[in-house]
């Protein structure tokens, strides 16, 4: 109620016939002009449904591997994903651990809107005639859309790479449009110390030569004398080898000289031995002739 008792000094709000009453408890109330209510109503609208495209792989549902792509989509545009290829992860997630493959495409987003960007990882069986196999993994990022989308993307890349190659020199022109008398005059002084520079270490650079020249002429002469040098001791070890060598040519005929007298002793004891043998046997001889004779006698 309005008027209930124990709320004076505080604010009262009554409703009387479509009337709102508004006032403070202990004075008088007024009249006010009816207040219209009207309800308020949230309108939710549900986004449209975005068109989802894929990279243009044709896939055996069941094993998971590459049948072949649709041309003139990336997948096709890439030329490297071939048939038998099997994709082992999308966007970085596994799909041999979904059951229905659908539904993993569905759960990694392999499908998505058009310009935007998938990895892709799958593994190729190489050398398949060979007894044992060996995989290769790779991976691959590649873009969603229609070949129309990609051409055009294309183009406007290309289109943005032009443009930058021609804003390129007008921004040059500018600068050195803006390039004043002052800066010029400051660039000259610049190249003028630079070339006193260059002039100052050229003549550093002469002294050093100069001073290097010196230092091989010094070598060269020092080369001189002891190549000087080491051909008399070339010429003195030649005359200590010849000397060496008709040392060992006397020493040769020295021992061959001993050789023959060694030959011509064992020569003698042979003459000797022969001459004992001759002697024994001329005395048995004549032993023997002694007996005849006197056997005959007899």
């Amino acid at each position: 109620p309005a008027n209930h008792p124990g709320m004076a000094g505080e604010p009262r709000v009554g409703v009387s016939n479509g009337w709102s009453l508004i006032g403070l408890g202990g004075g008088e109330e007024e009249e006010v002009a009816p207040v219209s209510i009207k309800p308020q109503v949230t309108v939710i609208r549900k986004p449209a449904p975005v068109a989802q495209f894929g990279v243009g792989i044709l896939l055996d549902r069941f094993t998971m591997k590459v049948t072949g792509c649709i041309p003139g989509l990336a997948a096709d545009r890439s030329g490297m994903i071939l048939p038998g290829d099997e994709i082992v992860k999308i966007n970085g997630k596994d799909m041999f651990y979904w059951e229905d493959p659908l539904e993993g495409f569905e759960n990694v987003e392999f499908l998505g809107r058009e310009g935007t960007m998938v990895r892709v990882d799958l593994k190729r069986l190489e050398d398949p005639g060979t007894p044992m196999q060996r995989y290769r993994w790779f991976a691959i990022e590649l873009m969603r859309g229609t070949s129309e989308f990609l051409d055009m993307y294309n183009k406007c890349r290309s289109l943005e790479f032009r443009n930058a190659q021609l804003e390129r020199p007008e921004k040059e022109t500018k600068v050195e449009q803006h390039v004043d008398t002052d800066s010029n005059e400051l660039q000259l002084r610049g190249e003028i110390e630079r070339l006193d520079r260059q002039v100052e270490m050229l003549r550093k650079k002469s002294a050093e030569d100069d001073a290097e020249i010196e230092d091989l002429k010094r070598q060269n002469k020092k080369l001189s004398s002891e190549a000087e040098n080491s051909k008399a001791q070339i010429d003195s070890l030649k005359q200590i080898i010849e000397k060496l060598r008709s040392s060992l040519l006397e020493n040769d005929r020295a021992a061959e000289i001993e050789q023959l007298k060694l030959q011509l002793r064992h020569t003698k004891e042979e003459l000797d031995t022969t001459r004992y043998n001759f002697e024994q046997a001329h005395m048995a001889r004549i032993q023997l002739e002694a007996t005849l004779a006197s056997r005959d006698a007899e």
